[in-house]
């Protein structure tokens, strides 16, 4: 066995020791001190160089990094995890690099706010990979290489847009899908496929053209096709509804508008809202038998359940409506007006026509 003072020797001289070295006071090399369970280093760096691997093997499972006597850092296999640790109170994670030469933080993990992500620059994520929000996937953010998708799978979860007004929260539009997706803007329980609630003096919706030229603003289909459009031009507004020939079949231009016309109890009212304000009109009901197409609704109808809506609880398809007083909700007859306008037209027609007749006998009989 080759004591240690032996070694100092050999190795001052430049010699070889071979076998294993004991000593119960540690050894000393330069300023290298290895004794018992610790190698000092009394000042300066320490260079490990090795040919192969750098292994740390500890039975433990961990490396524990220390400043003096501080323990500032953990290294640990936890069941197989491996598990880095900051172990100073509320001291965050931050990972840096050089970026063109230049020193940046490429990631902060803030310890005292119980470890949120600070990325100093963008999240890029594979396609079809996504990022998930939420415990139970309640929002899916994801490409597919072609389209984003925002996604909130789960069970009639909602997806809702926030934005700040003046320092306070506010929700600004909800997809509600417990309804089917439905979307409201300014309201969370939209009874529409697209309802907005603003409030007074805002306009609701607006549509802009970048041109002067005439162009369809808002077009209406269904499985028929194209059945009607509100188009602008330059100076006006155009409310179409579908009136091609080829749509039509039995058409026939004999017909008593004038005695249909005189059924009709034109009127002067005020809506109960409007106390004020008198207007020119008719009653739906009384309009209905007589130009059905201008009326939508039934006398007295009231609003019930349908499909598509999201139930309460003991209620089915069908059921009428109750409002929080346990009251029917009306469901109000509607008229358009403009439907009203071939009876006017015939009936004038008609009118010309006597008018005519009558203006040619007088004339006759004066010629007489």
């Amino acid at each position: 066995m080759t004591r240690a003072s032996d070694l100092a020797k050999l190795l001052g001289a430049g010699g070889t020791v071979g076998g294993a070295v004991t000593s119960n006071s540690g050894v000393v090399v330069d300023n290298i001190t290895i004794d018992g369970t610790e190698i000092d280093l009394s000042s300066g760096n320490l260079t490990i160089d090795v040919a192969g691997q750098l292994v740390i093997n500890s039975d433990s499972g961990q490396v524990v990094l220390q400043d003096d006597t501080v323990n500032w850092g953990n290294l640990q296999n936890s069941s197989g995890d491996f598990v880095i640790e900051s172990l100073g109170t509320d001291k965050d994670m931050i990972f840096k690099g050089l970026d063109g030469g230049s020193g940046v933080t490429a990631l902060t993990l803030d310890m005292s706010d119980a470890g949120t992500a600070i990325f100093n620059h963008d999240i890029k994520i594979a396609d079809n990979n996504n990022i998930q929000l939420g415990a139970g996937a309640d929002l899916f953010l994801e490409s597919d290489g072609t389209n984003g998708k925002i996604s909130n799978l789960t069970s009639n979860g909602d997806i809702i847009f926030y934005g700040n007004d003046g320092g306070s929260t506010l929700e600004v539009g909800r997809f509600d899908m417990s309804a089917g997706g439905r979307l409201g803007l300014g309201t969370n329980t939209p009874s529409a496929r697209l309802e907005t609630v603003h409030a007074y003096p805002l306009t609701s919706i607006r549509t802009l053209s970048n041109s002067t030229d005439g162009h369809y603003a808002i077009e209406f289909h269904n499985p028929n096709g194209l059945v009607g459009d509100i188009m602008t031009s330059g100076s006006g507004t155009a409310f179409n509804t579908s009136s091609d020939y080829r749509l039509k079949e039995n058409v026939t231009y004999n017909f008593d508008a004038t005695t249909r016309l005189k059924q009709l109890k034109p009127a002067r009212f005020n809506f109960i809202a409007d106390a004020d304000t008198t207007v020119d009109g008719f009653l739906a009901h009384e309009v209905a038998s007589i130009v059905p197409e201008a009326i939508t609704g039934t006398k007295d109808g009231l609003q019930v359940w349908e499909n598509g809506e999201e139930l309460p609880e003991s209620v089915s398809v069908g059921d009428n409506k109750l409002d929080d007083e346990g009251n029917t909700i009306p469901k109000y007859q509607g008229i358009d007006q403009s439907k009203l306008v071939p009876l006017l037209t015939k009936a004038l027609q008609e009118q010309q026509a006597t008018i005519e007749a009558l203006t040619a006998r007088i004339t006759a009989l004066e010629s007489a």
